[in-house]
């Protein structure tokens, strides 16, 4: 095994060189950054759009109420962070409990919303997203969720290995800027033309960041990559190199995606 990457399950139980104030408090930072990205994200089209959109509606009740459960779920986020960066922890504990009931209404709606969106655009004869924008979304959205539920399951059943825990919580929920940072780089591109057809790669690069952070703080705290890290990051890098085939543009994920939307 590598010096820097061990995937062992006892390698959790080494303790870390790095005070744990410092720890805690690079979760917290973490935590802050995804609202802010989430903010700047959705502002415009949801937290704000009584003054950025105010003639902009809404789908259906399911996209207010995701997007609120969303909400709540980033600031369960923050709370969580926070009380364990002040050391309450059985508070944290007993707040988490109410996290794995959201989490779960977060998986069912997130499915709910793609595929009523499905419904719409195939129904609309793919307008106004083309076909392969619909498979985009579609597609990659139903398989982020199926990585968030499989790594806040991993992170239950791990509660009592906090090193563990807190990896897979932070990941899971990076998983999700997903939809915040796509509109991010669409927002990029539209201050400055030029840079569409780098959209995916400043997509993709907002969330490497996060890992990045993450890869930084396991080496400098214990000289190697933490297993979670590593089975946390390796499904979402894989989801992002999908977005840069053809896969979307394919005959099957069109297929799949008029499947959904006739359902």
């Amino acid at each position: 095994m590598s010096s820097t990457l061990d995937l062992t399950l006892p390698s959790l139980e080494r303790s870390t060189a790095q005070p744990r104030g410092r720890t805690r408090t690079f979760y917290l930072t973490m935590a802050i950054a995804m609202s802010v990205i989430v903010v700047i994200g959705f502002g415009p089209s949801f937290y704000f759009r009584a003054l950025t959109a105010p003639a902009l509606r809404l789908p259906s009740a399911v996209v207010w109420i995701h997007g609120l459960v969303f909400t709540s779920w980033m600031l369960l986020l923050l709370l969580q962070t926070t009380l364990v960066r002040i050391g309450k922890v059985h508070w944290h504990q007993r707040a988490g409990i109410a996290g794995a009931a959201l989490a779960a209404l977060m998986v069912v709606l997130g499915a709910t919303v793609q595929i009523l969106q499905a419904h719409r655009d195939v129904a609309a004869g793919f307008k106004p997203l083309d076909v392969v924008e619909e498979n985009s979304v579609l597609i990659s959205a139903l398989i982020m969720m199926v990585i968030y539920a499989s790594l806040i399951g991993a992170a239950v059943r791990l509660r009592s290995r906090p090193e563990f825990h807190k990896r897979l919580i932070l990941l899971a929920t990076l998983i999700l800027l997903g939809a915040a940072t796509s509109r991010i780089a669409a927002l990029c591109a539209l201050v400055m033309p030029t840079l569409w057809r780098h959209v995916p790669f400043i997509d993709a690069g907002l969330i490497d960041v996060f890992i990045l952070a993450l890869a930084v703080h396991d080496l400098r705290a214990a000289g190697r990559l933490h297993p979670a890290t590593v089975w946390g990051a390796v499904p979402i890098l894989l989801l992002q190199a999908v977005s840069f085939t053809s896969f979307y543009d394919s005959d099957g994920a069109t297929a799949f995606t008029t499947w959904i939307g006739n359902l």
